[in-house]
């Protein structure tokens, strides 16, 4: 057994890699049957043990390739499997030659000896047998080929037409993209112009509480006005009693004074006589009795 074989039988490594790594360890110059059959003995030797795996491996798609490489790697086993073919023909061509030269040796060597003719003609049978084999082997890979190839291009048309449904709903996501785009452009557009509103709304907001407070500070020299007020108006209303009360004695004073005052001009009138009668007063002390009286006339 192959040691990658191996490897994979126990777990190590998966079949591709170890397909890939021998397939890649084979050198070949030209993909033709020719260079095949002219490769040293120890790379034919690998190249058959791959062609043995590749019969009953099952290659799988690489999730870290797209639809059109794995496509591509199956179409070089594909490929790997004809240049095997193409071997395998090169391989029963040979033994026609051998067969085409063992018959005429045959035909030249009639009088030979007859166990050595048989033993040839058993070794052309059995070559023949394997030749028989290996053409019915050779056809038999030609179908698998066929379909092989046939599913390939199959899943590579599907690919494609994924590919182009793809390459659509990205054109349509990108104009819807652009449309999001656009939508969230006007809600910002809108957000801004809420946010100026809500700015003015705020300082329009201040603007009436310091209007509030300025009212409630104008309610407050109100309140002190009016308590102010209400204690003048109580000061006025006593000052009023006051005056109906000095008024009244006032009025009281006038009457006394009118008394007084007719007293006074009667003695004045008396006090006149007595002093014309006396002769002994000057003219100065009789004017200003004549001007107190006048006063106290004016007055009441």
């Amino acid at each position: 057994m192959d040691p990658e074989v191996g490897r994979f039988v126990a777990g190590e490594v998966e079949m591709e890699e170890v397909l890939w790594e021998d397939i890649n360890n084979i050198e070949v110059d030209e993909f033709t049957g020719k260079t095949f059959a002219a490769l040293p003995n120890d790379q034919r030797e690998l190249f058959d043990a791959v062609v043995e795996e590749l019969k009953t491996a099952r290659i799988v798609d690489d999730p870290n390739l797209d639809d059109d490489a794995n496509i591509d790697r199956l179409l070089q086993l594909a490929e790997v499997l004809r240049l095997a073919l193409n071997h395998k023909d090169n391989q029963r061509e040979e033994l026609r030659n051998d067969r085409d030269r063992l018959q005429t040796e045959l035909d030249e060597r009639e009088d030979s000896d007859p166990v050595q003719v048989l033993e040839m003609e058993k070794e052309l049978r059995a070559k023949v047998r394997r030749l028989k084999k290996d053409n019915k082997e050779v056809k038999l890979k030609n179908d698998e080929k066929d379909t092989e190839i046939s599913r390939l291009k199959e899943e590579r048309k599907q690919a494609q037409s994924r590919a182009k449904k793809l390459v659509e709903d990205l054109d349509n996501m990108k104009e819807k993209m652009l449309e999001k785009e656009k939508e969230i452009q006007d809600m910002q557009t809108k957000l801004d112009e809420m946010e100026s509103e809500r700015e003015e709304s705020e300082g329009a907001e201040k603007d009436y509480m310091k209007l509030l407070q300025e009212k409630k500070r104008l309610e407050r020299r109100i309140d002190g006005y009016q308590d102010t007020q209400k204690g003048l108006r109580f000061e006025i209303s006593e000052l009023k009693s006051k005056l109906d009360k000095l008024s009244e004695e006032n009025h009281e004073d006038k009457k006394m004074l009118v008394k007084v005052s007719a007293w006074i001009r009667g003695s004045a009138s008396v006090a006149f006589v007595f002093l014309l009668s006396v002769g002994s007063v000057s003219k100065l002390t009789i004017s200003r009795l004549l001007s107190l009286s006048l006063s106290l006339s004016l007055s009441l």
